[in-house]
């Protein structure tokens, strides 16, 4: 029986060298030191090239390489951690785009059986609303197909992002990692219980 968890991270953005990959790697240092972990796919946003609503689909026989990484990664994580950046108090078109063009029911292992986590990547103070939106959106397409899945009602808000990280997503603040540190442990710490106790039924 598989006791370990298999993780995705999305990173959002489209933007090269964007705050949002530097969180998903931060977080990517953080599960790596759980013993509960297994693999981590890393799946950057920059490299997408998902075709727009109505211009084009997936198609499952015949994926890019960015698509079939992407589903690849979804269809073999129990748990699917989507960090998103924030633009104008919503986050970016193409992640929105992304989730109308998987939520079909072709692709429906992957979101069956699946933890979601969402966490917002502001340059400011914001960060909250693009999590908001991808919970009604992921809780829609979960019930539609008939999946069985759950989204993490723990939202985590990355503040002043270009301050606290490097390009590799090391805390730049190492000597008085502080609250902002104990932000991301508390977060990472409360997805893993979940996800162990819905997957593994181990009590937090």
């Amino acid at each position: 029986m598989k006791e370990r968890l298999n993780i995705a991270i999305l990173s959002g953005s489209s933007r090269k060298g964007s705050n949002t990959i530097k969180v998903a790697k931060a977080l990517k240092h953080l599960l790596q030191q759980n013993e509960i972990v297994d693999q981590i796919y890393l799946i950057d946003m920059v490299d997408s090239d998902i075709p727009l609503v109505g211009r084009g689909e997936i198609n499952k026989e015949f994926l890019t390489p960015f698509q079939r990484q992407l589903v690849y990664s979804f269809e073999n994580s129990e748990l699917i951690l989507l960090c998103l950046p924030e633009y104008n108090w919503i986050t970016n078109p193409e992640v929105i785009n992304l989730f109308h063009q998987l939520g079909t029911k072709e692709f429906f292992s992957c979101f069956h059986l699946k933890v979601f986590a969402t966490i917002g990547v502001s340059s400011g103070r914001g960060g909250r609303r693009p999590c908001i939106e991808l919970h009604t959106l992921l809780n829609k397409i979960i019930s539609f197909m008939g999946a069985i899945s759950v989204v993490s009602p723990l939202i985590l808000e990355s503040h002043e992002t270009d301050k606290e990280f490097d390009e590799e997503g090391n805390f730049l603040n190492r000597q008085n990692r502080g609250i902002y540190y104990e932000k991301f442990i508390n977060f990472t710490d409360y997805t893993l219980k979940l996800s162990s106790k819905w997957h593994f039924g181990r009590n937090p």
